[in-house]
């Protein structure tokens, strides 16, 4: 995709868009980070050979070679995870390929159980548990990107981003730069439209100066496409959803200039009769009446917002908050059993869990919660210290009562640590 960002700008499409083509279609092969970064190296060899086998206007093949290979190495720096990854020896490293099995197996589970329509827009961060079992320690982000579109737009989709990429390798061998670069821009724009369409809720559409850079990409083409070619064809087919999108996203964003000038329920509750698609803004609303007391209106906002997405742990802990202040201990507990089965190892949530199970004199349940979620290793502790001291604290307490001295010490320790 930064190659065909870079051709809109830069005029030198078949070059480096086709080395965004070559390596999207070798990270097909690839599932986890390190596969990744080889298939970038074959698309920089596979841009190498572009570069000789045509004569192009603009920088010259080895200036755009290193480029290729500067923008590569540029990303392989920064990319989540990679660097720990790096780090990693030993038994952590045992531990880290465990965890990418486990991601492997979860999302090919997930893509058969809905292989049509997917999970929907980040239904891949909502359905899979963020899996912290082997110590804190999960590479997220060590999965194929077209695993992920699979799972959250179906196979339909991928398969449909797919063909248009072998249509642009396709046109580059046919001598039609110009409407290679409409069709691989193109490609995109579908891609991004469909995941965005099929999701469970319209929320989190990724429209953001990228998308507009393809836009504009596919549009350059648009007055030299040759009647019948993929260009004309597909310049047909992207238009009307983009006008759609389009009109779409300047209506999410006249809302959200709106209520954040003024958050007041009276105005987010206008908010959610134009956007009521939006499960955040009834996850807003629902805050917004708890503040003013209205508890039984705070929970229908969020009822409603669950109907949007069921599946969304933030609008399932602020139900569950919202039932606890009403008094529905067992209803708030439901709602974080909920949002745990998605989230098993969220240090909040078990946290927010056992102050429930403590309410209901279940002391040896509030335990086994809280000494869950301070089952993890020192990178996640200082990422939420204070969720973190709260329930080493707790814990500390409970273990005291109980008359185990040795373990309320431990707690004890930890808590202070957490504290400095």
């Amino acid at each position: 995709h930064v190659g065909q960002y870079l051709s809109a700008a830069a005029g030198v499409p078949a070059v480096v868009s086709g080395w965004a083509a070559g390596l999207s279609l070798v990270l097909l092969l690839c599932t986890f980070s390190r596969g990744a970064w080889l298939g970038a190296l074959v698309g920089l060899a596979a841009l190498g050979l572009l570069a000789r086998s045509r004569r192009l206007d603009g920088p010259s093949p080895g200036r755009l070679l290193v480029l290729g290979l500067a923008l590569t190495m540029g990303v392989a720096a920064v990319a989540p995870g990679l660097v720990e990854r790096v780090k990693v020896t030993g038994d952590r490293e045992e531990l880290g390929r465990a965890q990418r099995r486990e991601l492997f197996r979860g999302v090919v589970a997930g893509i058969a159980a809905r292989p049509m329509l997917g999970w929907g827009q980040n239904g891949f961060d909502t359905h899979y548990p963020r899996s912290r079992t082997q110590g804190g320690y999960y590479p997220r982000e060590a999965h194929s990107s077209y695993l992920h579109l699979a799972f959250e737009a179906g196979l339909p989709a991928l398969a449909l981003y797919v063909a248009l990429l072998v249509a642009a390798l396709v046109s580059v061998r046919r001598d039609e730069p110009t409407d290679w670069v409409r069709v691989g821009a193109g490609a995109s724009v579908v891609a991004g439209l469909t995941a965005c369409l099929t999701a469970t809720g319209l929320a989190y559409l990724q429209l953001d100066l990228p998308f507009w850079a393809v836009v504009l990409a596919w549009h350059s083409g648009s007055c030299q496409a040759p009647p019948g070619s993929w260009g004309s064809v597909l310049g047909r087919v992207v238009a009307a959803p983009v006008a759609l999108t389009s009109a779409l996203w300047i209506g999410v964003a006249v809302v959200d200039t709106t209520w954040r000038r003024d958050q007041s329920p009276e105005r987010l509750a206008t908010a959610t009769r134009l956007m009521w698609f939006r499960e955040d803004l009834w996850n807003d609303l629902g805050e917004g009446l708890e503040l003013q007391g209205d508890l039984e209106a705070a929970r229908k906002a969020y009822t409603r917002g669950l109907d949007v997405n069921p599946d969304q742990t933030r609008l399932r802990s602020s139900r569950a908050r919202c039932r606890a202040k009403r008094g529905d201990l067992a209803g708030a507990l439901a709602d974080l059993e909920a949002a745990l089965a998605a989230d098993p190892r969220s240090e909040e949530l078990l946290l927010n869990k056992a102050l429930i199970l403590l309410a209901l004199r279940r002391p040896a349940g509030a335990i086994a919660s809280l000494e869950m979620a301070l089952e993890t290793n020192q990178q996640y502790l200082s990422l939420n210290p204070d969720t973190y001291r709260r329930a080493a604290e707790l814990l500390a307490d409970l273990h005291g009562r109980a008359g185990e001295a040795r373990k309320a010490a431990r707690a004890r320790q930890l808590a202070q640590q957490l504290a400095r």
